[in-house]
């Protein structure tokens, strides 16, 4: 058998990679650097100091004869480097020749990361004459919506060639968010964040009878409608609700006063906007009140999304004040129109402190009560005076 010698180089696009290769400290390589045709070959990707958890490959394009297979994450650290995360992208080469590997990018913390285009040459594989034709390529297909909305959560599901679910590895695609369902192999939440196609990607899955490829398929996405131009979120059943104060409350001048209003319902966590609250103070002025802090994600079941705004509020002057819930317009995916969510405003009620009594010093208080004891006796219509006094009832006394 006559060896194959394969020639193999990696040609990086320099300025595509910028200024993360003049620190050293991301690193691209092919394994093998020599593949053979109808072998599979993996570009690997070492990105020191990023955590697993915040990295998400994104399907490259390809020229030439390979199919793209998927990619995996996982922790890694690199020789003389920190700690970080590793990708390897899996391909399959289908027949001799070069192959380019076309923009290669990852999502680090929801920021796209470009890593530059690669090119390679597949030699010729040896074949023995009693060899066997490879198998056949099984099929399977993704199940999805033809179209949503922009900033619509929807569940794409990846089917097996036998019409059953099957498990498949993570994937990132272009313009949209995927995660995958916690317990459910094989069935993603995706959002897009825009209009346009969201692109389910090529990959290799696993059913109970091996390895299987997913045909790619898009989804559109469209802009919401005119009517629902200014949603705050996209869903189904949201709601506002005023956390803190849950009611009407008495107040007292200088005290402060802890607000928290919140939106919630069935969305993308991340991609529903805060709501807003406003303030009428006692002179007939209407402000929108500033949060000290806003939020949003999800609650404790996984499945309602939650988005709301805290802050404190010091009443200076006795009066009325009003908390009111700014309408909150959000598009209905189910009804596919839009609605808005309404909460009831909140009366702050502040009260002028009441004046203490005055009390007199306790000599000054022992003089007057002797010289009205005196006065009263002499005169009767100090007897009144005299008998508050005798008391200490000095704001009687001086009614008196």
């Amino acid at each position: 058998m006559r060896a194959v010698i394969v020639r193999a180089a990696a040609v990086a696009c320099l300025l595509a990679l910028g200024s993360a290769w003049g620190q050293g400290a991301r690193s691209v390589s092919i394994v093998p650097p020599s593949p053979e045709a109808g072998s599979g070959f993996s570009v690997v990707v070492e990105l020191p100091g990023e955590p697993a958890a915040s990295v998400s490959p994104v399907e490259p394009g390809i020229v030439g004869s390979a199919r793209y297979l998927g990619a995996d994450i996982r922790p890694g650290t690199p020789s003389g480097a920190m700690p970080g995360a590793v990708i390897e992208y899996r391909f399959m080469s289908t027949a001799p020749g070069r192959v380019d590997i076309i923009s290669l990018s990852a999502l680090v913390r929801g920021r796209p990361v470009n890593l530059g285009s690669w090119s390679l040459e597949v030699a010729p594989g040896f074949v023995h004459p009693g060899d066997a034709a490879p198998p056949a390529v099984r099929h399977g297909s993704w199940r999805a919506p033809a179209s949503v909305v922009e900033r619509e959560a929807f569940i794409v599901e990846a089917i097996g060639p036998t019409g059953m679910p099957a498990s498949c590895p993570t994937f990132a695609v272009r313009g949209a968010l995927v995660e995958p369902l916690p317990g459910k192999p094989g069935m993603f939440r995706v959002a897009a964040i825009a209009p346009g196609a969201i692109r389910m990607p090529r990959l290799e899955a696993h059913d109970d009878d091996g390895a299987f490829e997913l045909e790619p398929l898009s989804v559109a996405a469209r802009p919401l409608p005119s009517s629902a131009s200014g949603a705050r979120a996209v869903g189904r059943s949201w709601r506002l609700e005023m956390v803190e104060p849950t009611r009407d409350i008495e107040a007292e001048p200088g005290q402060a006063v802890a607000w928290h209003l919140r939106a919630a319902g069935r969305g993308w966590a991340g991609l529903a906007e805060p709501p807003e609250l406003s303030l009428a103070v006692p002179g007939g002025q209407v402000v929108v009140l500033q949060p000290g802090s806003t939020y949003s994600g999800l609650a404790d079941d996984g499945l309602e999304c939650r988005a709301g705004i805290q802050g404190v509020l010091v009443v200076d002057e006795p009066g009325v004040y009003l908390l009111r819930p700014e309408p909150y317009p959000w598009f209905d995916t189910l009804a596919r129109s839009a609605g808005r969510a309404l909460a009831p405003a909140i009366r702050v009620t502040v009260r002028a402190r009441a004046a203490k009594p005055w009390t007199p010093p306790a000599a000054l208080a022992d003089f007057a009560r002797r010289s009205l004891a005196t006065l009263a006796g002499e005169h009767p219509a100090w007897s009144r005076a005299g008998e508050a006094a005798s008391r200490s009832d000095w704001v009687a006394a001086v009614d008196a």
